[in-house]
């Protein structure tokens, strides 16, 4: 199946941080990209809400021409056509924001690369516009779809990529979402990011395992290796020996997270993939980002809000402390919750 990243920019030289990665990811598989900006709507009108935007095939919310005759006039309410003023105004942002896209796709070397511009919430248009593409191209063709998108953008064409988008996109998509520090320093680098080591945490649960499909379709082909962890309860103290927890068949929580990371590590090397896996104990987020440096991880894959398994943890709060941290990019999913019992 054909596959695109779609790369959310605001202008700002953080969001801007996510380029070398997209540029890497899309050199070394050969994907399709679109750079997608999403932009305030001129400042008197509202932005559209459900059940006042037009169908998706039309998409008059890029295309300030369509525009006339789609504006609503509050959420839920019948639409209205804009004045000649706010047209003009959505056209000028619309054409500064395309030249300045058009400008950043240039920097992608034999890559095909569309550019779209949006208007309203940046959250909801990155989720609608990565599902359409997922469902079809423009072409009539499924793709798998993730986004490559920088944390905590401030500035920029007039709208913001912060935490809280980050989040909201990661938690309302059902597509793989790359995330990568960002940082507000001017760097006009056309580079690209490597991605040669990888690791990727599993909790012994089948929802945590999720992540592993996007590893293969994302990542498998192109990385040295993947270093699996399990971070499991720290050992009960020395007056505790005696009653260290164990299953009904006398296994301990450790004993049970070797046996099951050597399982799934088989499994990958069956398929060719180039595999090395550890079950540490300790904090989990302490542990994993301590791992992730001692091996010179590029990239810390791992599922969203698994409730289950050898940890009996929610991973979600761990992707989120992780994504505070900044230190490295990561690559999360966040499966139907339905998946997580």
């Amino acid at each position: 199946m054909p596959r695109r990243i779609v790369v959310p920019l605001d202008g700002s030289n953080v969001s801007e941080c996510a380029l070398p990665f997209a540029r890497g990811l899309a050199h070394s598989s050969g994907v399709a990209v679109s750079l997608l900006t999403v932009a305030d709507a001129p400042g008197s009108l509202p932005e559209p809400t459900a059940g006042t935007e037009p169908d998706a095939s039309s998409e008059p919310w890029d295309n300030p021409t369509a525009m006339r005759g789609a504006l609503p006039t509050a959420p839920g309410t019948s639409t209205r056509a804009p004045s000649d003023d706010e047209l003009e105004e959505v056209t000028e942002r619309s054409e500064d924001a395309e030249a300045y896209l058009q400008r950043v796709a240039t920097t992608f070397e034999d890559t095909p690369v569309e550019t779209r511009v949006q208007y309203g919430d940046p959250a909801t248009h990155i989720v609608d516009f990565t599902s359409r593409r997922a469902l079809a191209s423009g072409e009539g063709i499924a793709e798998d779809c993730a986004v490559v998108m920088a944390t905590h953008g401030r500035t920029g064409l007039g709208r913001v990529l912060l935490g809280s988008v980050t989040w909201s996109v990661v938690k309302s998509g059902s597509f793989p979402v790359f995330l990568v520090p960002g940082r507000d320093e001017d760097d006009a680098s056309s580079d690209s990011a490597q991605i040669e080591q990888v690791l990727v945490a599993l909790d012994g649960s089948s929802f945590s395992e999720q992540i592993l499909q996007a590893y293969r379709t994302w990542l498998a082909d192109t990385v040295q290796s993947a270093h699996l962890i399990t971070v499991t309860d720290p050992p009960p103290s020395s007056l505790d020996q005696d009653i260290a927890p164990t299953d009904d068949q006398g296994r301990t929580e450790e004993d049970r997270a070797r046996r099951y990371l050597s399982h799934v590590a088989t499994s990958l090397e069956a398929e060719g993939m180039q595999v090395t896996w550890e079950v540490a104990q300790g904090d989990v987020v302490e542990t994993i980002t301590s791992v992730a440096d001692a091996i010179n991880a590029d990239l810390i894959a791992l599922a969203t809000h698994s409730r289950t398994g050898l940890t009996r943890l929610r991973v979600g709060s761990v992707a989120e402390k992780l994504l505070q941290q900044r230190s490295r990019p990561l690559l999360l999913v966040h499966p139907d919750q339905g998946d997580s019992e």
